[in-house]
């Protein structure tokens, strides 16, 4: 494998593994840097393999369970952009999330250490920091507390000190947390926001969450794209970055939503605790259905509280410019109403 300089800012020697480049975000990732032959795109599923058919990209099969196929693809690279995750509100077995996600990253960053990787960018979530507080912002420098409310903010958590032993070991390691993300994309799980913005153009949306007060943070996918390709176009880069967008209470992400796209509808104000009981009516439900839960008791304690983002470090570090949430909202409807 020829070794590339990192910091080139014209990257035509740099090839870049991308784990999870089927997800919401890898795919467009590889959609924005596909014009130079430098992204090797890793797949599960060899149905999902159609995706690339537009894209100048290599492929390689990869599953965070088998080891084998991660050295293999890590092989073909010299960088690496690790994605790959289970990411998903709820699991049937819980300690899926921290089989694939944390014993996975290991193997991730074993091979990327035995083929000595130049870097390694680790994609985690800014809900690792957890709630910021109504008048504070979270930093790189806030603690991480060591309990989190769902299973895959734990398992995410859980891969710091994974992170942390391979840098000591000598391997280069960024380590970014994005916030909230929205855009283009396959409306999944991951793309939930999306999911909002489509359902309130639907007038299918019909409330505000509590008295609409708390504040999340949210980030245009093409903008956490090009930071993350910041992370390795920096020849020396923070070990951690949070990218994120815009500050936002509800009451204003809605307002800003049903501007955007016409609605004039009131949405009703939902008290959490009403929130918070349907959600356990899901969980019942599950329970004898074994079918997912549309919304768990940890997720509404999440977006009950605040999660208001700094992104200082990135903006000046990386040249990070988000585009403010109107921006990105109008490109999402505009995307939106290409579909139909």
């Amino acid at each position: 494998m020829r070794q590339t300089h990192l910091g080139d800012s014209s990257l035509s020697e740099m090839r870049i593994l991308v784990t999870g480049a089927t997800g919401f975000i890898g795919r467009r990732f590889c959609e924005k840097y596909h014009d130079r032959d430098r992204i090797v795109a890793a797949y599960r599923d060899p149905k999902q393999l159609e995706m690339f058919s537009d894209f100048n990209v290599e492929t390689v099969q990869l599953d965070l369970r088998n080891p084998g196929s991660i050295v293999t693809a890590m092989n073909q690279a010299d960088s690496c952009l690790h994605l790959a995750a289970m990411a998903q509100p709820w699991a049937k077995d819980e300690s899926q999330f921290f089989k694939i996600n944390v014993e996975g990253t290991r193997l991730v960053l074993q091979s990327a250490l035995d083929a000595k990787i130049n870097r390694v960018v680790f994609v985690s979530t800014a809900g690792v920091f957890g709630p910021s507080g109504h008048d504070d912002a979270i930093t790189e420098a806030s603690p991480m507390p060591t309990q989190l409310g769902t299973s895959y903010e734990q398992s995410k958590r859980e891969c710091e000190s994974v992170v942390q032993k391979y840098q000591n070991r000598g391997l280069d390691v960024v380590s970014v947390y994005p916030t909230r993300v929205f855009g283009p994309g396959r409306l999944s799980s991951s793309n939930s926001i999306t999911k909002v913005i489509k359902q309130v153009a639907d007038k299918s949306w019909k409330f505000i969450p509590g008295d609409g007060s708390a504040i999340g943070n949210y980030v245009f996918v093409d903008d956490l794209v090009d930071g993350l390709m910041q992370c390795f176009l920096n020849p020396s880069p923070s070990p951690k970055y949070l990218l994120g967008g815009e500050n936002l209470n509800f009451h204003d992400f809605f307002e800003a939503i049903q501007s955007a796209v016409g609605d004039h509808r009131k949405l009703i104000r939902i008290p959490y605790w009403v929130i918070r009981a349907k959600a356990y009516w899901e969980m019942t439900k599950t329970f004898f259905t074994k079918r997912p839960p549309e919304i768990t008791p940890a997720f509404v304690t999440k977006y009950s509280r605040d999660y208001k983002i700094d992104c200082s470090r990135a903006i000046q570090e990386l040249d990070y410019r988000p585009r403010n949430f109107a921006d990105g909202l109008r490109r999402t409807v505009d995307w939106l109403n290409s579909r139909n």
